[in-house]
């Protein structure tokens, strides 16, 4: 019986951790920019019944049999496919076609990564977030003045026009990639952090950001309810489990009486 119930247990657990991430992605199903995350089942460590006073036919024995101790999941990981682009109103909007993410610096200076393009012009002439916070790039000026028709091109070029159509180039934005996409942490507000990151040129990349454009979440609302009714009975079944456990414990106290 303790078996049955430290299996149980251990796949209740598991399962709980894959409804939450479920949940998560549902819940982030309409973010521009987000992620969805993943897991996997895993076993844990088989314990070997063949010195265990188990009855056991030769075959058997010659096999080295072995029973479960439980299951977990994996350490959850980022699915990077590309979310879908799609037209925006927002002038100021960018999404990245191809890998890479936007460098977001808070108060403090510090770097936070997105792919969340949806930005706007700030009252002092730079490209902020919903949150207000900067987003990374090199100005070459004292930002874009507010009456400029401002182009990115698909480089990161920040171009301003004036009311005579002089062009001038007055920013690059800048991009990000991680070392291993698996490291990447959120920390709120949609935004990532990772230890190791790099600068990617932009212009010797097969990367294109597209002006007036935002990329949408990659989470597919019917995949994920798929999983979450087949990850439900999957928990029914492990707590059917626990039931019978407890059922037959209890018969078996009852027959001591």
């Amino acid at each position: 019986m303790y078996r049955i119930l430290s299996t149980g247990r251990s796949g209740l657990a598991a399962l709980q951790e894959k409804l939450d991430l479920i949940s998560n992605n549902v819940a982030n199903s309409q973010t521009d920019g987000y992620k969805k995350l993943e897991t996997n089942f895993e076993s844990l460590l088989n314990d070997s019944i063949k010195n265990n006073g188990i009855p056991l036919s030769n075959n058997a024995r010659q096999g080295n049999p072995s029973i479960g101790t439980g299951s977990k999941v994996s350490k959850p990981f980022r699915d990077t496919e590309q979310g879908a682009i799609v037209q925006s109103e927002n002038p100021y909007a960018i999404a990245i076609e191809g890998e890479g993410y936007f460098g977001i610096l808070n108060e403090e200076d510090n770097l936070y990564l997105t792919r969340n393009g949806n930005f706007k012009l700030s009252t002092e002439g730079y490209l902020v977030d919903d949150l207000g916070n900067v987003v990374d790039a090199e100005y070459f000026s004292d930002g874009i003045l507010a009456e400029s028709i401002v182009e990115i091109t698909d480089s990161g070029q920040i171009i301003e026009s004036n009311e005579y159509g002089e062009k001038t180039v007055v920013g690059q934005l800048k991009l990000y990639s991680i070392e291993d996409y698996n490291l990447l942490l959120e920390n709120g507000n949609g935004y990532l952090v990772a230890d190791k990151i790099e600068s990617i040129d932009i212009e010797n990349s097969e990367i294109v950001l597209r002006q007036g454009h935002v990329e949408k979440s990659n989470v597919n609302i019917a995949d994920e309810l798929i999983q979450m009714i087949s990850t439900q009975r999957a928990y029914e079944l492990n707590t059917k489990s626990l039931r019978a456990a407890d059922e037959m414990w209890s018969l078996a106290n009852n027959m001591r009486r």
